[in-house]
């Protein structure tokens, strides 16, 4: 019996078979990246539970991001640049990070900070953040700094991005601390598909396989074109979906 996985949740963003039955077998990520998802689950950890300790809430998404999100981030390998603006029309918006590769194609970004295509050229994805256990969906009164629908908000930041980097950036990722969704700007539905993640949940089964489940898909080489086969891991994820869909339908 197909076993069941309660931690994650793909709402029509990649295929659940090639989730669930596929990306395991391929041995390159699911086993010979294992060193470095040891690494980022003991981080990821860590940074979990002092989120936890500290009893982050409504309204401290700064005490968060400080002791939470960014340690994250840097397990996952990337570098960042903190609410970069991004304009289209009269108003400026700030996501609150743009992701890097490295440290150098950060700073080369910034040398014209100021000129958004240059700056978003070579960004990973756009990331949006909110309070610990924020819903995801619909306006929150409660949230004093931004009552704003979070998905909404990110997807608008994603199109935004899209549109300064010369359609090169295509992903966004949204979180609350505990769940992580991904989102892609050539989805069906950029609001309703995404891949989701409760991270939260993953640290406290302990379960490295299961932490794969987020690694694989949110560190910083899952989005990171091999020079050789062209394609990133999410593009790997992303043709194995469509292959699927496609083999079902020929039946």
């Amino acid at each position: 019996m197909q076993q069941e996985l309660f931690f994650y949740e793909n709402r029509g963003l990649f295929s659940n078979h090639y989730i669930e039955n596929k990306l395991a077998e391929n041995e390159k990520l699911w086993s010979e990246t294992e060193d470095d998802i040891k690494i980022a689950f003991n981080t990821c950890k860590d940074a979990i539970n002092k989120a936890k300790t500290l009893n982050l809430g409504v309204g401290e998404e700064a005490g968060l991001e400080d002791q939470c999100i960014r340690p994250i981030f840097k397990a996952l390998g990337y570098d960042f640049d903190v609410q970069p603006i991004t304009q289209r029309g009269t108003r400026k918006k700030r996501p609150d990070y743009a992701l890097f590769e490295s440290e150098n194609v950060l700073i080369e970004a910034r040398q014209d900070k100021t000129n958004v295509q240059h700056f978003y050229e070579n960004v990973l994805a756009v990331a949006e953040v909110k309070y610990w256990g924020r819903r995801l969906n619909d306006k929150d009164q409660k949230d004093k700094l931004d009552t704003r629908d979070p998905t909404a908000q990110l997807v608008k930041y994603l199109e935004d991005v899209h549109y300064h980097s010369n359609q090169k950036m295509n992903w966004g990722i949204l979180s609350n601390g505990q769940k992580w969704r991904l989102f892609y700007y050539h989805s069906q539905s950029k609001s309703q598909n995404y891949y989701e993640v409760h991270l939260e949940q993953i640290i406290e089964s302990g379960d490295l396989n299961d932490f794969k489940h987020f690694y694989l898909f949110f560190a910083k080489q899952a989005f990171v074109v091999d020079p050789q086969s062209n394609q990133s891991w999410l593009d790997i994820y992303l043709k194995g979906s469509e292959d699927y869909s496609k083999a079902i339908q020929e039946k």
